[in-house]
């Protein structure tokens, strides 16, 4: 058995975390404790002196207890990259990829000018995904080497959507400057 603390930030995470719980209340039997739910850390003596107040205050059926053990399950986030060279400025590639993120409701979390490195954060339906993009002009190209990284099929989704764009710039890696 697993104690799990999902802990959230907004109520659009904590609607994300329950629908994940139904999904898979059946298949793993998840259920969620009645009452109050606390981990207590401590000696053992402390620990059954705790227990023995609490049997005094409440039925004794009505108090369960388990013992724990911090788990770490490796699960590694999954990470996707897309490499382009686009015949543009430095500047162009910037504002496109800016309103590209602005239509996917991705916040900017972090950049840098040189290198110039952008660093996205967005949900999809999918998951949680971050998008590292660092830009390099080299001449008349622009390199553009993106990081899609997250849990789940949100990473594959973001990498999809982000080809699909970015191929429509004008000259992307399929052309040259006009």
């Amino acid at each position: 058995m697993h104690l799990i603390i999902a802990k959230y930030t907004s109520d659009a995470e904590r609607k994300r975390i329950e629908y994940a719980i139904d999904k898979w209340r059946e298949q793993i039997r998840i259920s969620r404790p009645d009452g109050i739910t606390v981990l207590a850390d401590g000696d053992d003596s402390d620990i059954t002196r705790f227990l023995e107040e609490l049997y005094s205050k409440a039925l004794p059926d009505g108090i369960a207890h388990y013992r724990v053990e911090a788990g770490r399950l490796d699960v590694e986030p999954t990470e996707r990259q897309l490499k382009l060279r686009i015949f543009e400025t430095l500047a162009a590639v910037e504002k496109v990829l800016r309103f590209i993120m602005t239509r996917l409701r991705a916040t900017l979390r972090e950049e840098s000018r040189e290198p110039r490195w952008l660093l996205y954060e967005l949900q999809t339906k999918k998951g949680k995904v971050e998008v590292s993009a660092t830009l390099r002009e080299d001449g008349i190209v622009v390199n553009v080497d993106l990081r899609i990284s997250g849990y789940g099929q949100g990473v594959d989704l973001v990498r999809d959507r982000l080809r699909e764009e970015l191929k429509y710039l004008k000259g992307g890696e399929y052309g040259k400057r006009s």
